[in-house]
């Protein structure tokens, strides 16, 4: 974004695919108020048998950014696509759930959260005074557990997946709790700061 146009710029567009173009969380930092917009349409460059992860990979990227999903205009996702079709479906689902959260959040990357692991994704979000958010997925072939520790008591949590189930939460003192995932699963978590 050059100084002479950024003022009518209000998003980026960034595809799924060069390894150039992989630090998302630094145009999240960087530029906080710009809306950014990731392509994740299914990898048609990849071996078949890589897609559906790389699938899962950046639409789980794109989600834990809150950033906006753009799929389907290159690459027609139709139902007999079946788990593209499918899987899109439920995201684009649960991103739209996720916007009234979201659109006047702040963004804390990973602040709260112990370890992000490999082949996880995990960020952090101040809704409002009151509330926190943490969005969060796993593409490891093993459960894997998630430690938070935030700065202010909290109550009152509560974590859904995409398919819409409830997953446990373990609280372990007031400001800290953790959860597991499973491979391939993505998860919102909204709390309460204590009064």
């Amino acid at each position: 974004i050059g100084d002479i146009y950024s003022s009518y710029t209000w998003a980026n567009l960034t595809w799924n695919g060069a390894d150039y173009d992989e630090s998302y969380n630094v145009f999240k930092y960087t530029f906080p108020e710009k809306v950014q917009v990731n392509m994740v349409n299914p990898r048609s460059w990849e071996k078949e048998e890589d897609r559906q992860e790389w699938f899962y990979h950046d639409m789980h990227r794109a989600v834990s950014l809150g950033n906006i999903l753009w799929m389907g205009i290159t690459t027609k996702l139709r139902k007999e696509d079946g788990f593209f079709f499918d899987y899109a479906e439920k995201m684009l689902a649960f991103r739209t759930e996720l916007q009234p959260l979201l659109r006047d959040a702040e963004f804390l990357d990973d602040q709260w959260l112990e370890e992000v692991k490999p082949k996880c994704f995990g960020t952090c979000w101040n809704v409002s005074k009151d509330e926190g958010l943490i969005l969060a997925s796993s593409e490891r072939d093993e459960d894997v557990v998630f430690r938070v520790n935030t700065e202010r008591p909290i109550s009152g949590i509560s974590c859904i997946d995409v398919e819409g189930n409830t997953i446990e939460i373990n609280q372990e003192n007031k400001n800290s709790f953790s959860f597991s995932l499973k491979e391939h699963q993505m998860v919102r978590i909204l709390f309460s700061y204590s009064k």
